[in-house]
């Protein structure tokens, strides 16, 4: 569940079931616990957090998903990405492939959970209609609270559904949170006791109430809890619940047995969002920004505790429950006139604003078209009172601010002139106005950039006057002006983009402007020509110091400085070329940045020894991201063992548009001592410039990747390799856009005696060279198939050894058929039979095969003797 997400509807519950012994029907550990669920790669609307969820080929292979030592699942949050601004951190959701339904009890054994600042992780579940049919967390905490928060929300239709006082249970009800049947909140009950989430969940779907347990790791559990023992013939063995949401004494409007549907559970850690984006008092300790201060720049050692292990996950269903059908039949909270589809409605509910649009992309067409439509909609929105609305839905305000801080600043302008409820909820939420867009005035009549066509489209306007009254201009600074008091002591992030201002009077001005306020600039992203550098210089002549400045970035601008500044909270710096400006006053000092640990350097088509003199400024660098020029192959004439001196201590390394040109640099950049070293190769690269020598680095327990990439933005359709591996000590080693024509040579360098897990298409696993006879390790083995022939080199060809390997994963990418229904790749079974068997593993009995998204064709008859269990 997410937050303030289940508020919109309610819960359909579970139907009720007399109390009967409950009996083990599954029970999932390892890899049979990632076979049960899902991997959640879409994002949710109302989600807001900063992270991305990776499918489930990415968290394996990245190790964002994986089985250890000891057999625990772990599913993490990615530390070994160094995350620039606008992107966002891999996490990952996981939602189990059955649903639970009355008479179960649900049982997680977590033996480490994560917590830290900008953390939201959280173990709940979900009906498939949800929000309609309803949810409950299970657990949720954030940032580095130790305690955990159960909460349950149901349908606004329902009444009566409040919570009293119960001193049956250990959790505490909180104060504000009793009622169960209102919209804006969720009924929620808070364990106090520092113990994270290690320990053991138990959880009860009953009619009569729904009950959590938490076993803490330094408590014993219940013997009744023993994985050996198939049956629990009484919750009251399991004593005192942390929580129970019951309610004996309301009318049947409160039937949990009629609010409640099937659930599915998800298991999940998100960063910022909703619920830890610092909006409580009790992560102030955290301080700064979630997203700037936390999520941004390198992942390690912020997120080295990110994790969870799971040892268990076992499910107990009652025998003679009963479920009867869902039978609420409330009205829909919203119901869509004929041919109005649902994203349309939502447009509308948030405002119907011609900013909002932009932000979404769902409508494109002439400036008429779009006047046409944002009058059809401001004069609805008269004739229907948007107020009255906002109340009828009764959504909580801190949603709506929560859907508006993902929007650009012009579009939350707009918001607040829509209606004086929305004005006054924007007024009153100062880090919506943390984020100012500037640019320049001299834009010409025609300028096709994103502000000049907001201006021109009637992007921003009053609503209520139905004029101009708030139009922008060709230049915002007196909008920045006024828009500056609203952010109060918010942190400030800035985005200028001056590329057309060929003066510097107005960045002068708006330089002073955010003087008295150069306390609170936490970001700025500097956006123009390359060559425009003299609006940079000016804007940052007037400070001494920015003591808060955390990231200063640039796209396609070239970020200098005409004097010396201090700015001891840096970390994150992205240049081209050169920091010093042509008229830099040397006599100041020359730059450093002690605080910086990463560099985001391009290099200029001149000038190729400015890297050595901004790495200079950049002591304690941690992180380089180096990025080429495209097509640009001329020499490349540098002081090398300089930059190697300067680079000796970084630990991570990564390289874009790597050309032939770069490979002297790239030499004097690596070192097997590196934590992570990247190529992203460009172009033909020849054979002698490939790196296939960086994966002899990996020593033992190596996971490795080699997938195929159609480039279909090229004229041939060129195919390239994505090779990937990494071993237990965290060592990192990847090449990107790897060309087809020398894939062969890579067999030589790879690290087969402990190669543990490979995951690989199964078009190259067809040209392995016949000099590989064996690998020995190898545990685990996924190949990717694209159509029914892709094991057919299994029939005819010769494979090497594997007579380690437990698990063998056939997998294809997830496609639907016209219909709806999901299209399986079916492989037959001679194939698969023939690849195990010439396989030779021990014992001539294959562990585990798993099918992932594909079938096998004909007679199984043949694995029956060659496989211990097929899921």
């Amino acid at each position: 569940m997410r937050d303030h997400v289940t508020v919109l509807v309610a819960l359909f519950p579970l139907l009720a079931c007399a109390q009967a012994p409950y009996r083990l029907s599954n029970s999932f550990t390892g890899s049979a616990f990632l076979d049960a669920f899902t991997f959640d790669d879409t994002e949710s609307d109302l989600r807001s957090s900063s992270d991305w969820l990776a499918n489930a080929s990415y968290a394996r292979s990245a190790g964002l998903a994986a089985i250890t030592n000891t057999g625990n699942v772990r599913l993490k949050v990615d530390n070994t990405s160094t995350v620039v601004f606008n992107d966002k951190r891999a996490s990952v959701s996981i939602t189990s492939r059955e649903t639970v339904s009355l008479g179960s009890l649900i049982v997680l054994d977590v033996r480490h959970g994560p917590c830290g600042c900008s953390l939201w992780p959280a173990f709940s579940s979900r009906a498939d209609t949800w929000p309609v049919g309803g949810g409950l967390n299970i657990f949720k905490s954030r940032n580095v609270e130790q305690n955990s928060t159960v909460t349950l929300s149901l349908d606004p239709s329902s009444s009566h559904c409040v919570l009293q006082p119960d001193v049956t249970i250990s959790g505490s009800l909180v104060s504000g949170l009793e009622n169960c049947s209102d919209a804006t909140t969720e009924c929620a009950i808070t364990r106090f006791d520092g113990k994270n989430q290690t320990g053991v969940w138990v959880t009860e779907l009953a009619a009569s109430a729904i009950s959590v347990w938490y076993f803490p790791v330094d408590q014993s559990v219940p013997e009744v809890l023993d994985p050996a023992i198939e049956e629990v013939a009484d919750t009251a063995a399991l004593g005192r619940p942390l929580a129970r949401f019951a309610f004996p004494s309301a009318t049947d409007e409160c039937d949990l047995a009629k609010l409640i549907a099937p659930q599915r559970l998800v298991l999940s850690i998100s960063l910022c969002g909703l619920y830890a984006d610092f909006n409580n008092p009790t992560d102030a300790v955290c301080g700064g920004s979630c997203y700037s201060s936390w999520v941004l720049g390198a992942g390690s050692p912020t997120y080295d505790n990110a994790y969870f292990d799971i040892a268990s996950l076992r499910i107990y269903t009652s025998p003679t429950s009963a479920i009867a059908p869902n039978t609420n039949t409330s009205t829909p909270w919203i119901v869509l006139g004929e041919g109005v589809s649902p994203r349309f409605v939502v447009i509308v509910l948030a405002g119907s604003l011609g900013g909002l649009l932009l932000a979404f992309g769902l409508v494109t067409g002439s400036a008429e078209v779009r006047a046409c439509f944002e009058g059809a909609v401001a004069a609805e929105l008269h004739e229907h009172h948007n107020a009255e609305r906002m109340r009828s839905l009764r959504l909580p305000d801190e949603l709506w601010v929560g859907i508006w801080a993902h929007l650009p600043m012009r579009s939350v302008v707009s918001v607040s002139h829509v209606c004086r409820i929305w004005r006054s909820m924007a007024l009153a939420s100062p880090s919506l106005w943390a984020t100012l867009e500037v640019f320049g005035r001299r834009h010409p009549t025609d300028c096709k950039c994103q502000p000049c066509v907001a201006v021109a489209t009637w992007v921003i306007y009053c609503k209520s006057c139905r004029s101009d009254a708030v139009t922008l201009g060709n230049a915002n600074t007196e909008l920045i002006r006024h828009l500056l008091p609203r952010s109060d002591f918010c942190p400030l992030s800035l985005v200028m983009d001056i590329e057309h201002n060929t003066g510097v009077d107005e960045t002068r001005q708006i330089a002073e402007m955010l003087a008295p306020h150069c306390q609170r600039i936490v970001h700025i992203d500097w956006r123009g020509h390359y060559r425009n550098v003299s609006n940079v210089a000016e804007f940052f002549r007037p400070f001494d110091e920015l003591p808060a400045l955390r990231t200063l970035s640039s796209i396609s601008a070239a970020v200098k400085f005409s004097r010396n500044i201090r700015l001891p909270s840096l970390r994150q710096l992205q240049v081209t070329g050169t920091i010093y400006g042509d008229q830099y006053d040397f006599d100041s000092g020359r730059l450093v940045f002690p605080s910086v640990t990463r560099l985001d350097y391009t290099i200029p088509f001149h000038h190729h020894d400015s890297l050595i003199s901004t790495l200079e400024a950049v002591p304690n660098l941690t992180v380089l991201h180096l990025c080429g020029e495209e097509y640009y192959n001329d020499p490349i004439s540098l002081d090398y063992d300089r930059i190697t001196q300067l680079t000796a201590h970084l630990d991570d390394v990564h390289i874009r548009y790597f050309l032939p040109n770069m490979y002297r640099l790239a030499m004097a950049l690596y070192t097997t001592r590196r934590h992570t070293f990247a190529l992203e190769l460009f172009g033909d690269v020849p054979r002698s410039a490939l790196f296939h020598h960086i994966f002899t680095d990996l020593r033992d327990d190596v996971r490795l990747s080699i997938l195929g990439k159609l480039l279909c933005d090229t004229e041939m359709h060129e195919k390239v390799w994505n090779v990937d591996g990494v071993d237990s000590q965290g060592r990192h080693r990847r090449i990107t856009h790897h060309p087809e024509h020398w894939i062969y040579l890579l067999w030589v360098h790879l690290p087969l005696s402990t190669l543990s897990v490979l995951y690989i298409d199964a078009d190259l696993m067809r040209v392995i060279p016949r000099t590989i006879v064996e690998f020995p390790t190898l545990h685990e083995l996924t190949v990717n198939a694209v159509n029914a022939d892709s094991l057919a080199f299994a029939d005819d060809g010769v494979l090497p050894h594997i007579p380690a390997l437990r698990v063998l994963r056939l997998a294809a990418s997830a496609s639907v058929t016209v219909d709806g229904s999901a299209s399986l790749v079916s492989i037959p079974t001679a194939h698969v039979a023939s690849f195990i068997s010439k396989a030779s593993v021990d014992g001539g009995i294959l562990s585990e095969l798993v099918l992932d998204n594909v079938e096998l064709g004909g007679d199984l008859t043949a694995l029956k003797t060659l496989v211990g269990s097929c899921r």
